[in-house]
């Protein structure tokens, strides 16, 4: 798992972008897992304070309930519409382990430790999707034509993304094709 300095350190210009998506619009989307292992889907903001992203949570939230619980977290960026001219600016996804830092008050703080981060955009081919994830380079995939070349070589997924309810298209690790779909590998 990585800080927000050290992915900015290690990948400064997707970070700078990542950032600018997330910073775009107050509110964003969280996913966590209740206790019966199904998601909820919860509103946050996120700020950028020095080494970290940080999320807070009004004291016993449920969303922070389920943080202390399992850690595991997504946080979606805001999304734009596209322009008349059919531009989109793209949006930005994470996911990783939130750790509880102490707070004032009865409130609820969390760093988030980043496992992954991907920015969806249009590409000149249709949806580009550019991934990095702690101990790989960044990569990129396309929704309608990828190449080993442009994706290269990458380790093994760590377990939680080779579940087979997880679908990640323009990943070297695609989750195991499912009935009626094809997913073809980098």
């Amino acid at each position: 798992m990585a800080s927000w300095s050290e992915f900015e350190a290690a990948e400064p210009d997707f970070a700078s972008r990542v950032r600018k998506l997330m910073s775009s619009r107050k509110h964003l989307t969280m996913a966590t897992l209740r206790r019966d292992g199904s998601p909820r889907i919860s509103g946050t903001e996120v700020q950028f304070s020095g080494e970290h992203i940080q999320i807070g949570s009004m004291p016993r939230a449920v969303k922070a309930r389920d943080l202390l619980r399992d850690p595991r977290v997504a946080i979606h960026g805001p999304t734009h519409d596209p322009t008349k001219s059919g531009r989109w600016r793209g949006e930005a996804k994470l996911a990783g382990t939130a750790v509880e830092i102490p707070s004032s008050g009865d409130d609820h703080s969390f760093r988030i430790d980043i496992d992954e981060v991907v920015i969806t955009r249009l590409g000149g081919n249709g949806l580009a999707i550019e991934s990095g994830a702690r101990g790989r380079a960044t990569g990129c995939g396309s929704a309608t034509r990828r190449t080993a070349a442009r994706c290269g070589s990458a380790p093994p997924a760590p377990p939680w993304l080779r579940h087979p309810a997880v679908r990640r298209i323009g990943s070297p690790h695609p989750a195991p094709a499912a009935a009626g779909r094809r997913h073809r590998r980098c």
